[in-house]
């Protein structure tokens, strides 16, 4: 997985969000593109690290929830930077 793909995993440890809200909050500290942000969240969820539900009021917008393989993953990332 590359660096962008942990970045929205550890992001979605704090509440599940849509593509648009995570692009806000990389936006912060990261320069990506929305084509980036979705086409990963798409490998994401292929690789079953998040769910994908449609949100109620907006059939348009989707919320992208960590799994608890995605919570795994980040819990081992976390452990393998902090020895570097």
């Amino acid at each position: 997985m590359n660096t962008l793909s942990y970045i929205l995993l550890c992001m979605l440890v704090r509440k599940p969000c849509s593509g648009y809200e995570l692009k806000q909050y990389l936006t912060l500290f990261w320069e990506s593109h929305h084509s980036q942000i979705y086409t990963t969240l798409g490998k994401l969820h292929e690789q079953g690290y998040v769910t994908v539900e449609n949100d109620a009021t907006h059939k348009q917008k989707k919320i992208y929830h960590l799994t608890e393989t995605g919570k795994a993953i980040v819990a081992e990332w976390l452990v393998e930077e902090n020895k570097a």
